[in-house]
C-alpha cells in the first residue's frame, strides 16, 4: 500500500489516494494510512529480531512515530515491563512516555440507577463521574 500510494499505482483508475481508498479498498484513508504505519512498525521489529511483535494496529501506532534505534529500543522496553498478555495499547503508551500504567476496573451498575445518580449530580452542576471517583477514594 505504501508503494502505490507513493509511486500513484492508483492513478490509472481513481483521481486520488481518498478516493481509492475508499472505492478499491472499502475504507477511510486515515485507515488506509494507519494499516502503512502500523506495517511499517511491524516489518521494523520483525527484521530486528523481535519474537514478541505488536498484535494489532493499535498496538503498532503508538509506536509509529519512532525510527530505528528509538523503535527498537521502546518496544524492548515495552517487552521488558509488560508480559506478553498484558501488552496493550495503553501499556505500550505509558511504557514510552515513561509513566506508570493506570488500571481501571469497570463498575456494572445498573441503568436506572447511574441515570438517577447522573441526574442528581447535574441538578446539584456536579460531573457524575468526579463525584464517583471521589466517594470511591480518588
Amino acid at each position: 500500500m505504501y508503494k502505490a500510494r507513493r509511486v500513484r499505482a492508483f492513478s490509472h483508475h481513481f483521481d486520488s489516494w481518498q478516493q481509492f481508498c475508499e472505492k478499491a479498498l472499502n475504507l477511510s484513508q486515515f485507515q488506509v494510512n494507519n494499516y502503512i504505519k502500523a506495517a511499517r512498525v511491524f516489518k521494523d521489529l520483525a527484521f530486528s529480531g523481535f519474537k514478541i511483535l505488536p498484535k494489532c494496529v493499535s498496538q503498532c501506532l503508538p509506536l509509529a512515530k519512532l525510527k530505528d534505534y528509538e523503535l527498537t529500543e521502546a518496544w524492548q522496553k515495552v517487552i521488558d515491563e509488560n508480559p506478553p498478555h498484558r501488552i496493550t495499547k495503553n501499556a505500550i503508551e505509558a511504557t514510552i512516555k515513561g509513566e506508570p500504567l493506570a488500571i481501571k476496573k469497570r463498575l456494572e451498575i445498573p441503568l436506572p440507577e447511574w441515570e438517577n445518580f447522573e441526574q442528581r449530580c447535574k441538578d446539584a452542576g456536579l460531573n457524575p463521574k468526579d463525584e464517583l471517583q471521589k466517594f470511591l477514594g480518588g
